[in-house]
């Protein structure tokens, strides 16, 4: 689970075919979009967020401009009953920007939300789309763990 060996090792989204030609900014220099991509992740084990690692390593013109991280608890259901629309989402690391090939580290000093309660999934937003190798959420588990 180290770094990716290569573009084929990691997470790429198509481009939406629905973009304008030219994207406008907001007061924060990042890009006013029409959508974004997303994918949930659930944890191992539930536990409290302390340190994330994005990778974005051999996607060089082809990375997300930005990131967004939320996380929910729902350490019973599984796969099949997982429903993204009927659990609350909390913001784990507001939108920030990403750089082409590069692991990009935060804590809490860079904006990661901890100290909250625990999460069992997280939710990756990348604006617009693009290509992340690695996504990397380390921290502590929660004590009387269900699964």
């Amino acid at each position: 689970f180290g770094r990716a060996v290569n573009m084929g090792d990691g997470w790429e989204t198509a481009r939406n075919p629905n973009r304008p030609p030219m994207f406008k900014t907001d007061a924060n220099g990042m890009m006013e979009l029409p959508g974004n991509d997303w994918c949930i992740l659930q944890l191992g084990v539930p536990g409290y967020p302390e340190k994330l690692e994005v990778d974005t390593l051999h996607f060089k013109g082809n990375y997300p401009e930005s990131f967004t991280l939320e996380g929910c608890y729902a350490p019973t259901l599984d796969r099949s009953q997982f429903n993204a629309d009927a659990v609350k989402w909390t913001p784990l690391m507001p939108r920030t920007r990403l750089s082409a090939s590069a692991m990009h580290t935060f804590d809490q000093a860079a904006g990661l939300a901890v100290g909250g309660g625990p999460v069992s999934h997280v939710r990756l937003s990348i604006y617009p789309d693009g290509g992340v190798s690695r996504i990397h959420l380390l921290g502590r588990p929660e004590a009387k763990s269900k699964l």
